[in-house]
């Protein structure tokens, strides 16, 4: 539990924990005080990046680990094999009503819940960021996490479309227009033609008339 502890601490997305611990077969042990420990969590575990999500990967469900019963007394350890599940929760956004196919998801549509997790859990959407915005593929139910791949940034520019562009730098704000060279959603880079120069320019989305250009 202090190994647990020492790599959650400071990240209050994750709560991990020891949920139970299984003898495939009967241990006969000598009597005296004695305390538990798993090698395992002092070696490769242990080596691997203390991030939670290195836990995701790493602990999460159910794993056979060498056991070694250690005594205080220093006469010698019981080693055997047990079956270890570990119960890993983490805070997600996860929609708070249920949302159809093809809806766009706002900040209002989610709340951060308390969710069970385990190895495939890297593929769902760990920040509101990554849904607040985007559009569903799939119908979502309530307070189910969702997939990053479930969502689609909506084209809300088109190629040929003409566009306000704002250009910024060096305490200038400049207004002109520019036309679009793709297609692109909210937050996204594409390229765009200033017709002044015919010059193509990077210009990042801010909404479905605007482009912005910094310099």
């Amino acid at each position: 539990k202090a190994w647990i502890d020492e790599r959650m601490a400071g990240d209050e997305r994750f709560q991990l924990s020891i949920d139970k611990v299984s003898l495939g077969q009967p241990v006969k042990l000598r009597s005296g005080t004695f305390h538990i420990e798993f090698p395992a969590l002092n070696g490769d575990l242990a080596a691997s990046p203390a991030h939670p999500e290195a836990m995701v990967r790493s602990l999460s469900g159910s794993q056979r680990l060498e056991t070694h019963c250690v005594f205080d007394d220093g006469a010698g350890d019981k080693v055997f094999s047990s079956q270890v599940v570990f119960a890993l929760k983490q805070k997600l956004p996860v929609p708070n009503h249920a949302l159809d196919k093809g809806d766009v998801i706002t900040a209002a549509d989610l709340s951060d819940e308390w969710q069970d997790v385990g190895r495939g859990s890297t593929k769902l959407a760990a920040q509101s960021a990554q849904l607040v915005g985007r559009r569903l593929k799939h119908p979502a139910p309530a307070f189910r996490p969702i997939e990053a791949t479930q969502v689609e940034i909506p084209k809300i520019i088109k190629r040929g479309q003409v566009l306000k562009l704002v250009m910024r730098g060096n305490g200038l704000d400049i207004s002109g227009q520019v036309v679009a060279q793709g297609d692109a959603g909210y937050g996204q880079t594409l390229d765009a033609l200033y017709p002044p120069t015919k010059k193509r320019l990077k210009v990042k989305v801010v909404d479905s008339t605007t482009v912005e250009y910094s310099f």
